[in-house]
């Protein structure tokens, strides 16, 4: 199952609509903070009995292993964020040498 983040979405929202623990969905898309969800991203999840439904108190997700990639055109570390369930904080903690308002097409870019 999968769904488009709308502005105004909740995590909480999500889970409830679609028979699911708020957990399962973070679980699902490396989501460590499940306050922090953004228009425009897509999350993907087991239906409703395909898992024991967990709702917290704290969700416990396992940390993404880190990617290096080449940077593209329109690249931001916000987009790249999103796209792996990451922040932009964590990005550039992997990256310092990288200036996020001049990311130049082809730089690797260690996403944690």
């Amino acid at each position: 199952m999968s769904v488009t983040i709308k502005t105004g979405d909740t995590l909480n929202a999500i889970a409830k609509t679609a028979g699911v623990g708020i957990c399962n969905i973070a679980a699902a898309n490396r989501i460590t903070n499940t306050n922090m969800i953004y228009a425009g991203q897509t999350l993907s999840f087991g239906g409703p009995g395909c898992e024991t439904i967990n709702n917290g108190p704290t969700c416990n997700v396992a940390a993404a292993s880190p990617v290096t990639r080449a940077a593209v055109a329109g690249d931001t570390f916000f987009n790249m964020a999103v796209k792996a369930g990451s922040t932009v904080a964590r990005i550039q903690a992997a990256n310092p040498l990288v200036v996020a308002t001049n990311i130049q097409i082809g730089t690797m870019i260690t996403i944690s």
